[in-house]
């Protein structure tokens, strides 16, 4: 195998997350905000160099191409004037001195009046304080352009080297593009292929009376950056529809003469002899990188064919394959299986190219014992062709400082060092390293690690051999019994997060401390009346301790200490009982359903008293308030804002996520309207229920999904009493939160930020001043929750627009209507009725209707911005949407004044 100078590193971001793709005919999936669907590329390669080199693709038009890179993106959102094709640099300006400078503007310009005449506009920029160096051009002036109703498989290929074209059932229509118009919804293939760039060897090829030019001598060692976006504002709001960088580093050839060596030895022989201590990612993808190209000599002299005679890439991407309408599935089994170079791997029982790679990884020094046992061909089984998600349900921070990360695949569990997991996740294309200063940064990184490890399923065996060694949780605990009153424990801090504490029995309490980062919080529990029963946390024992006032605790212990830590625990207390009730395995659970498959919550009994036996007891409202006097619902992890009185998270929730989120949240609500005015144990199976929120798998949201809101009223009024004055109820709104989907959301939050969230802002003085809200990017939705939680996209957690919210949605008190509306999965027949039925209430309860005047509810003149369409004022836009039997010339107006009184009770429709 000849060694390169060097390659071209490609990856394409998708949501936040660098995505490798392949110059050897590679094609990668990606989605953003704005825009998804996947890119392709094929290069060509250096001489004397194997791969996939897709010649009669690049030669197909007699101009000899040096590579061609394909881009189909659906719009999720209508581009917005001219959509932009940029090149950028974004490391800093270009360092030119004044010849450079010179050549750089006659070229442009040269490029520039050549355009112009063609009535193309080009942009440029050396870069300055302000802007990055750019270059950039409509995509209307590519050569090719492909639209499409449906997704397309990449490549495409084309009878013409320019044109445009409309896709229509499975025929190439030539259309006119000045006629063409981009609309949400639709798919747009972008063509760029020139014979003037060769990024291999990063130079300008064949300039006319220049010749070749060395790109770094304008630029530097900077990656460029291919965006595709729109603007409303030039360089203050753009939309990224796609973003691909393209980065050279070097190849064997220019690694240092030792490690060149020794990676020439690993090639040879898949010995690994050189050292990792120390050594650079980008090198670790030197070795992976030129491992694959050596061993796929003999599938890539020839192109596979498809069954219509065109080219087929080996990533046989199938269409549709880069969204499936699964937000938290970015990455789907798209293997087609027609590479040689796996089918030798699947008969050798296990993937060769894997094999060494990870043989590789197995140097890096950890501190701890080797996690990867050198693999034979014997003990490596067959493995189905077919990548599974990957899911890490939990990671586990030692006494000592190290972290280990718990990954489900493949109906299996077993735990890695973090150091090996950044590893494997270094190769497969993340840049970033592990965090532990927040939770949400752990949380980040499991999400990365996740999508990478699914992303990694594809190639045969990898997953396999980097989860053969069983290493368990309980081999990771140290669990010391020091003396009658002092333990160390594996705390389940939050879902997901087990973290190794000391605890010590003090007189009546049990105490240990929680501390993330520099922050240290101190934790302290009565003994009195404590209730344990036996759980399993990742197949290992543990005991679910739960207290007077009903909040819960999980400690995770070898098998051989859990008697011993639960006789510390003990007290001769005859209110202190032992239930031996098991807990699901919320990794079993989670690895279970890693297809899909996921059990309900039916199994709840519907009486009170019956939720957790012999963990019953009575919950009096003066607990819970003296709760909140003495600060108990602070989160000692500083996962959201200090004044947060989070309802639902008053233990771990261990089950795994049930129904979907609209059945699930109408369950809730006739729970918390039947526990108005009912004993304490009620409230407790209300809680326990309200916890299957935490781990709730989103969807987009429609009008009828009012999120909990009801819910949340009602559970918190029952906990903490009705506020009574106006301070206390504006507190009461902004403080009162569920945790849904990893995240925290107040009442506030879920009446503005998400069922409002496309809606008009309330016309009220110094809103913002009265309404407190945690601001929250869409990376932080989508990357940062604060505890393990599905994926979700950051549009689940927005509700398309509806008018007739403002009617539907309840605040509890005198100004809302006095019964609740109950939404579970139906036809749009039936909801419309129940829509209706709930605004009818509002307008008796709140509004007066007579023959000759109509009174609206104050609210709707609060959100007057939400009025429906049409001729008129506001008020009479409402009055005809709601009453369109409504006769000429009825006086229409508002409520004078909005009651603001809590109601006692609120009943269902």
């Amino acid at each position: 195998f000849p060694m390169c100078a060097k390659h071209v590193r490609a990856r394409v971001s998708s949501y936040g997350h660098s995505n490798p793709l392949s110059q050897f005919a590679g094609v990668t999936p990606f989605r953003n905000e704005y825009g998804e669907g996947s890119a392709f590329f094929a290069h060509r390669p250096e001489p004397g160099t194997k791969g996939n080199s897709q010649e009669n693709r690049l030669n197909k038009f007699g101009s000899e191409w040096a590579f061609e890179i394909q881009v189909q993106c659906r719009f999720k959102k209508p581009p917005r004037g001219t959509l932009w094709f940029s090149c950028e640099l974004r490391d800093g300006p270009m360092k030119l001195n004044l010849v450079t400078r010179a050549l750089c503007r006659a070229l442009l310009s040269l490029m520039q009046k050549h355009a112009a005449k063609q009535g193309v506009e080009l942009r440029y920029s050396f870069g300055d304080a302000n802007n990055h160096p750019s270059i950039c051009v409509p995509v209307f002036a590519a050569d090719r352009l492909v639209v499409s109703d449906a997704p397309v498989q990449l490549p495409v290929d084309t009878e013409e080297d320019r044109g445009t074209w409309h896709i229509r059932d499975g025929k190439a229509v030539p259309i006119d593009r000045s006629a063409l118009k981009l609309e949400g919804g639709q798919h747009l293939t972008l063509f760029f292929a020139t014979s003037y760039i060769d990024w291999n060897s990063w130079t300008l090829c064949n300039i006319p009376g220049v010749g070749n030019l060395n790109l770094t001598q304008f630029w530097g060692n900077q990656a460029l950056h291919v965006v595709i976006f729109d603007e409303e504002a030039p360089n203050v709001d753009r939309h990224n529809f796609f973003e691909l960088e393209l980065a050279s580093f070097p190849g064997r050839a220019d690694l240092p003469e030792s490690e060149a060596a020794k990676a020439a030895e690993l090639s040879r022989t898949g010995t690994p002899t050189w050292e990792s201590q120390g050594r650079d990612s980008e090198a670790a993808a030197v070795i992976v990188e030129e491992v694959i190209l050596e061993n796929s000599d003999a599938s890539d002299d020839t192109e596979t064919q498809s069954a219509e005679g065109g080219t087929q890439s080996q990533e046989g991407l199938s269409p549709g394959s880069y969204y499936s309408g699964e937000e938290d599935e970015p990455f789907e089994d798209v293997s087609d299986g027609s590479d040689d170079e796996y089918e030798r791997a699947m008969e050798r029982g296990t993937s060769y190219i894997s094999t060494r790679i990870l043989r590789n990884l197995n140097e890096m020094p950890s501190g701890h014992q080797s996690l990867l046992r050198p693999l034979s061909r014997d003990d490596c089984p067959v493995s189905e062709k077919g990548a599974l998600k990957v899911v890490i349900p939990w990671y586990f921070c030692a006494g000592s400082g190290d972290l280990w990360w718990c990954i489900a695949y493949n109906e299996k569990i077993c735990w890695r060092h973090d150091s090996q997991l950044r590893a494997l996740c270094t190769v497969l294309g993340s840049a970033s390293k592990t965090d532990t200063g927040s939770v949400q940064s752990l949380e980040s990184t499991r999400r990365e690690a996740e999508q990478l490890l699914t992303l990694g399923a594809r190639a045969s065996g990898l997953l396999e051999e980097f989860t053969n060694d069983d290493v368990i949780l309980s081999s990771l605990l140290s669990a010391e019994v020091l003396g009658a009153n002092r333990a160390t424990v594996g705390v389940v801090e939050a879902e997901g997060r087990i973290v190794e504490r000391n605890v010590h029995v003090i007189g009546d309490t049990l105490e240990w401390h929680m501390q993330i980062g520099r922050r240290k919080s101190k934790i302290t529990i009565e003994l009195d009346q404590l209730q344990m029963r036996s759980a399993k946390v990742a197949d290992t024992e543990a005991l679910f301790l739960t207290t007077r006032e009903k909040r819960g605790y999980i400690f995770v212990l070898k098998s051989d200490y859990v008697e011993r830590v639960r006789n510390m625990l003990e007290r001769d207390s005859p209110a202190t009982k032992v239930s031996e009730i098991s807990v699901v395995s919320r990794t079993v659970a989670l690895a279970s359903c890693a297809g899909g498959a996921m059990s309900s919550l039916k199994a709840l009994p519907k009486r009170a008293g019956q939720a957790v036996k012999g963990a019953a007891g009575a919950v009096t409202r003066r607990s819970f308030s003296k709760d909140l006097e003495h600060n108990t619902w602070k989160d000692p992890l500083r996962r959201w804002p200090a004044h947060r009185i989070v309802i639902n998270n008053s233990e771990p929730y261990l089950a795994p996520p049930s129904e979907d989120p609209l059945s699930l949240s109408a369950r809730l609500l006739r729970a918390a309207v039947g526990s108005q005015n009912l004993p304490g144990s009620m409230v407790h199976e209300l809680t326990v229920l309200s916890g299957a929120l935490k781990c709730a798998k989103l969807v987009e949201l429609g009008p009828q999904d009012l999120w909990v809101y009801h819910a949340l009223l009602i559970h918190s009024q029952i906990i903490l009493q009705r506020p009574k004055t106006l301070q206390a109820i504006v507190s009461f709104f902004n403080k009162c939160s569920y945790l849904v989907a990893g995240h925290v959301f107040s009442l506030v939050e879920i009446e503005h930020i998400v069922l409002r969230r496309h809606m008009s802002k309330p016309c009220v003085r110094l809103v913002r001043m009265i309404l407190r809200v945690w601001p929250r990017s869409d990376d932080d939705l989508e990357n940062r929750p604060c505890m393990a939680a599905p994926t979700c996209s950051a549009s689940c957690f927005g509700v398309r627009a509806d008018w007739r919210l403002n009617l539907v949605l309840n605040a509890g008190n005198f100004g809302s209507a006095d019964a609740l509306p109950v939404f579970e999965p139906c036809g749009q027949a039936a909801f419309n009725d129940s829509v209706q039925r709930a605004m009818n209430r509002t307008l008796s309860s709140c509004g007066s209707i007579s023959k000759d005047a109509v009174e609206l509810p104050y609210n709707l003149r609060r959100y007057r911005g939400d009025a429906p369409p049409g001729a008129g004022q506001e008020a009479d836009r409402w009055a005809r949407a709601l009453l369109p039997q409504l006769a000429a010339g009825t006086k229409v107006s508002y409520s004078g004044t909005y009651n603001w009184q809590m109601r006692e009770k609120l009943e269902l429709l």
